[in-house]
């Protein structure tokens, strides 16, 4: 998941103090003790994605919002593509015609929508 500075300073606050490892896991289930499973993730995605409204699956909000994050700093393609593990000329075609409007939305799904937008 794309971490911006508001969602960096909420870990560094809730991880203080802790000391990590080459096997340390940034989210720890505080039922096990244990790192999440990629299925867990996706269970606790779509209960969140259900609860918020918004219709994005966690490839777009994570993988997507990421590129589209870099291509906003000034990375180009092929930067994005290395980033990515794609080619440069995938990169191009999935994001030289979204509008930075777009982008910014798709950065931003964090933000709870209105009501209006829930009932869309």
């Amino acid at each position: 998941m794309p971490l911006i500075d508001e969602m960096v300073e909420a870990l560094q606050s809730a991880l203080s103090g802790r000391v990590y490892g080459p096997e340390d896991w940034v989210f720890i289930n505080p039922l096990t003790g244990g790192h999440y499973t990629h299925r867990a993730v996706g269970n606790i995605f779509a209960r969140a994605k259900k609860a918020t409204g918004y219709k994005v699956t966690l490839n777009e909000f994570g993988r997507h919002s990421r590129a589209t994050q870099r291509l906003d700093a000034g990375w180009t393609y092929e930067e994005v593509s290395r980033f990515l593990l794609n080619t440069a000329a995938q990169v191009e075609k999935a994001y030289a015609n979204t509008t930075k409007a777009t982008r910014t939305a798709i950065i931003h799904l964090r933000k709870s929508p209105t009501k209006k937008e829930v009932q869309k």
